[in-house]
């Protein structure tokens, strides 16, 4: 008898559960934590950036648009090799025997993999800022230092 009046307040208690279980852990995991993915979903799309912000001339424009493509491919694959080493670093890592040895082996070619990511970048914004003009080296400085720094305030290199 005492049963069939608990029967119904236990099953909503046992839903309710369940749902606040389900809402944590969507809100936990959910895109709006910031976890689960690195990427950044604020930087601006540098196509659009480029154009309108650092308002770039037709002439301009013809000779970046192609070395943006190249270093766009390029720093694919250097991320794909950072991503396959960290990966692999952490394999060893986690292994029931750790290789002492094989992981520092994979933590050089992780620092080799980062470097060359740091060359590909510079190289590239070498790049551009041989053939944007002052002002325009000015605003796309401004612009890469507020977007490394997130936690900082942006750093006004117009002096």
């Amino acid at each position: 008898m005492m049963w069939k009046k608990i029967k119904p307040y236990l099953l909503y208690f046992s839903i309710g559960l369940n749902l606040a279980f389900v809402l944590f852990i969507g809100f936990y995991l959910g895109p709006w934590s910031g976890r689960g993915s690195h990427r950044r979903t604020d930087r601006p799309d540098p196509r659009r950036f480029l154009k309108e912000e650092l308002e770039l001339t037709a002439e301009q424009w013809d000779e970046i648009e192609p070395r943006m493509e190249k270093f766009k491919q390029k720093a694919q694959e250097v991320r794909a090799e950072i991503s396959r080493q960290r990966r692999k670093k952490l394999d060893l890592l986690l292994a029931d025997r750790p290789d002492t040895p094989a992981i520092e082996e994979s933590r050089r070619q992780l620092r080799e993999a980062r470097e060359n990511w740091r060359d590909l970048s510079s190289q590239h914004f070498s790049e551009m800022r041989d053939i944007l003009d002052e002002e325009q080296r000015r605003r796309l400085r401004s612009r890469f230092s507020e977007l490394s720094r997130p936690d900082t305030p942006p750093v006004n290199h117009a002096r």
